[in-house]
């Protein structure tokens, strides 16, 4: 491609929207921004690999990012949005940890939050639908699964 062509790529990911059975998240914050010194939290997940299902993927990106097995429990939207010349389509799982001990490969830190934390936090413009998502369903249900 050359470097002045318009056409836009395109992204697929897949990430795991992890819920404590107190309705908390887990968020993930890889190193701060050094211009900005802001850390930038995020939903563990990854590219989709060709031939991979979505759920896999999701799957397999949380534990090489946290070292921890989850299972699926629902889905929210897929939310694409676009950043520069590349649409970056995100489609989250929501998943319970069922095993494994935390090791953080990618991450300097991984936190749980309460739903009416989330707002607080720095997150990229692909996750914030996510986060959106989760505290509508959080305020008009009460839990988010």
């Amino acid at each position: 491609m050359k470097k002045n062509d318009t056409t836009a790529q395109s992204l697929t990911v897949a990430c795991i929207v992890a819920i404590s059975d107190d309705n908390e998240i887990l968020a993930a914050c890889k190193e701060s921004q050094q211009l900005h010194k802001i850390s930038i939290w995020e939903f563990p997940g990854g590219r989709l690999r060709e031939g991979e299902r979505l759920e896999q993927c999701a799957i397999r990106r949380f534990k090489d990012e946290l070292n921890l097995d989850t299972r699926i429990v629902g889905a929210l939207n897929s939310c694409t949005t676009r950043i520069g010349n590349r649409d970056i389509t995100v489609h989250p799982f929501l998943g319970q940890i069922i095993g494994g001990s935390p090791i953080l490969y990618e991450h300097k830190k991984a936190e749980w939050f309460r739903p009416d934390q989330l707002f607080q936090l720095a997150w990229p413009d692909s996750d914030m639908p996510i986060v959106e998502q989760i505290v509508e369903r959080y305020i008009t249900q009460g839990r988010i699964i």
